[in-house]
């Protein structure tokens, strides 16, 4: 996974086990914070994430206006499927949704 803000851009990898865990941080947050273990090799630096935050909610905090705010909840769909198990539509399989990723030997 490849963050990126005003300063530049970060590589962090994630291991399967590890997204599946915080697979609700990852995908719904505007604002993440992890920690892991930095690692340098042949010249790229990357963290192998171990703990993952969502931090979203520190976002609000940031605005001068009493206006309200709708975070957007990324993990959602509008037309879930077999959602009250009334549907006939085919579940529809995580597998093969994610990217695999670099493999940083």
């Amino acid at each position: 996974m490849t963050l990126e803000d005003e300063t530049g851009s970060a590589n962090l990898v994630v291991w399967q086990a590890l997204f599946d865990k915080y697979r609700k941080e990852i995908v719904q947050s505007k604002l993440l914070m992890v920690f892991g273990k930095l690692q340098i090799a042949n010249g790229v630096t990357h963290l192998v994430v171990r703990q993952c935050f969502n931090l979203s909610v520190l976002l609000r905090s940031l605005t001068e206006t009493d206006l309200p705010q709708t975070l957007a909840r990324g993990d959602e769909t509008t037309q879930p499927v077999n959602y009250d198990g009334r549907s006939t539509a085919p579940a529809v399989s995580a597998e093969g949704a994610f990217h695999k990723g670099r493999n940083f030997h």
